[in-house]
C-alpha cells in the first residue's frame, strides 16, 4: 500500500499529470483514473512527462497502448472492460496534445456488447433487503430506487439538496433533489413520498443522537459517535460513493442474494437501482423526461424540447406508484386514493341530489301553475255552457 501511495505521489508531481482536469472529476473517477494510469505508466516503464516526450514517435505511442490493451485481453476481460482501461489514457493524451491515430488503436480492441446482459433487481429482491435494514441502509436504497442517481452522487449530496414538495394541504407529493449541485453536470430529479419519509426518519435519528444537522451536512453519514451510550454532537464523515457501494454489497451478502465473489452477477450492486428506476419510470413517463431525470445528455432534442420543471415533476408523479417499494406504503396510498374517490363521489351525489330537488321544486311549481290554468279553463267552459243552456 505504501509503494502504491509513493507511486501515485510521483505521478501527481509531473507536469503532464497536472494537465488533466482533476477538479472536475468525482472522487470515484479520480481513484479509477489514478489506478489505471498508474498501471499504464508502470507498463510503459516511465513517468507521464517522459511518456509525453517520447510520444512524438506516434507509432511507438500507439503500439504501447495496443500492447497495454492486449495484456488485459489476455486476462480474459470483457471487451468493454478493456476499452475502459484505455479511456483514461486517451484523455491523458488529449490533454497533453499527444497525437495518436485512435482508429488504428481502436482496430485492435475486442468487440463489445452493444447492451449489458445484467438486469435490474426485482421489487421483491429490494423488499428482502429492506426487511431488517437500519435507517441509513433503508434510506439509501429507497433514495436510489426513487431517483435513479448514480452511485457517485453520494460524494456530493448535502441536506440542502433535498426539499419536499407539498400540496395546498401540506401533504408530501414528492421531494426535489439537486444532483451535483453547483457543478456543470448538475440536474434535478425527484423522490417518492416513501423515499422522502425514510430519508427524514434517518436525518431525525442523526439529530436525536446529537448531530447538529445543517444545510451543508452530508446527506448520508459514514458514521457518527455516541459517548458511553449518550449522544455527543459531532461532525460526521460523509458516506462516500465507495462506502455506499460497500453498504449495498454488504446487504446483498447478508441476505444471501449474492453469495460468491465472481466478477459478473445478475444485477450490479449500485447501477442495478438506476436500471430499476428507468425500467419502471418509463412505463408511465415520457422517455425523454426519464433520461433527463437520470442526468443523461438527450442530444439535439435538448435544444428544441425544454419542458418546465413543473411539467417534469407532474410526469414523475405518474410513476410514483411504480417506484414505491413498500406494499404497506402502496396500500396506504391506495386507501387514501379510494377515500378521496369516495369523498368525491359522495360530493357528486350530493350535488346531483340538490340539483334534482331544485328541478323537482321547479316542476312542482310549473305543475301547480298549469293545473291552476286548466281549472280556470274548465270553469270558463262550464260558465259558457251554463249561459247557453239558460238562453235556450
Amino acid at each position: 500500500m505504501g509503494e502504491l501511495m509513493t507511486a501515485t505521489e510521483t505521478l501527481r508531481g509531473s507536469v503532464a499529470w497536472g494537465n488533466l482536469p482533476w477538479q472536475k472529476y468525482a472522487p470515484d473517477t479520480v481513484r479509477l483514473y489514478e489506478w489505471i494510469l498508474g498501471k499504464f505508466f508502470d507498463f510503459a516503464g516511465m513517468d507521464p512527462d517522459a511518456f509525453v516526450a517520447k510520444a512524438v514517435d506516434r507509432k511507438w505511442a500507439e503500439q504501447t497502448m495496443i500492447s497495454f490493451a492486449k495484456k488485459h485481453m489476455d486476462r480474459k476481460l470483457a471487451g468493454g472492460s478493456v476499452v475502459l482501461f484505455l479511456a483514461p489514457v486517451k484523455k491523458f493524451c488529449k490533454m497533453n496534445d499527444v497525437d495518436v491515430n485512435w482508429d488504428r488503436v481502436g482496430a485492435h480492441m475486442p468487440k463489445q456488447r452493444k447492451y449489458a446482459s445484467d438486469r435490474p433487481p426485482t421489487m421483491d429482491e429490494v423488499r428482502i433487503l429492506l426487511q431488517d435494514a437500519d435507517l441509513r441502509l433503508k434510506a439509501a436504497i429507497l433514495f436510489m430506487v426513487a431517483s435513479g442517481i448514480r452511485i457517485g452522487a453520494w460524494d456530493y449530496l448535502k441536506v440542502k439538496d433535498v426539499e419536499p414538495v407539498t400540496d395546498e394541504e401540506g401533504k408530501v407529493l414528492c421531494a426535489r433533489v439537486k444532483v451535483y449541485a453547483g457543478e456543470e453536470e448538475g440536474y434535478v430529479t425527484y423522490l417518492t413520498p416513501e423515499a422522502w419519509a425514510a430519508l427524514k426518519a434517518y436525518l431525525d435519528f442523526r439529530s436525536m443522537n446529537g448531530e447538529a444537522i445543517g444545510p451543508d451536512s452530508p446527506l448520508m453519514a459514514q458514521r457518527f459517535k455516541t459517548k458511553r451510550g449518550n449522544p455527543t454532537t459531532i461532525l460526521p464523515l460523509r458516506l462516500s460513493s465507495r462506502g455506499a457501494r460497500m453498504l449495498l454489497e454488504g446487504a446483498l451478502r447478508s441476505h444471501k442474494i449474492r453469495t460468491d465473489f465472481r466478477r459478473r452477477h445478475e444485477f450490479k450492486v449500485a447501477h442495478g437501482y438506476r436500471k430499476l428506476f428507468k425500467t419502471r419510470a418509463q412505463v408511465t413517463m415520457k422517455p425523454i423526461l426519464v433520461e433527463m431525470l437520470m442526468g443523461h445528455d438527450v442530444g439535439l432534442e435538448a435544444s428544441y424540447y425544454k419542458p418546465s420543471e413543473r411539467e417534469i415533476m407532474e410526469d414523475y408523479l405518474k410513476a410514483v406508484p411504480l417506484l414505491t417499494v413498500s406494499r404497506e406504503f402502496q396500500q396506504e396510498k391506495e386507501i387514501r386514493g379510494l377515500a378521496a374517490t369516495i369523498e368525491e363521489q359522495t360530493q357528486l351525489l350530493s350535488e346531483e341530489r340538490e340539483r334534482f330537488e331544485r328541478e323537482k321544486s321547479s316542476w312542482e311549481s310549473k305543475f301547480q301553475e298549469l293545473h291552476s290554468q286548466v281549472q280556470d279553463i274548465v270553469r270558463e267552459r262550464e260558465a259558457e255552457l251554463a249561459a247557453k243552456k239558460s238562453a235556450g
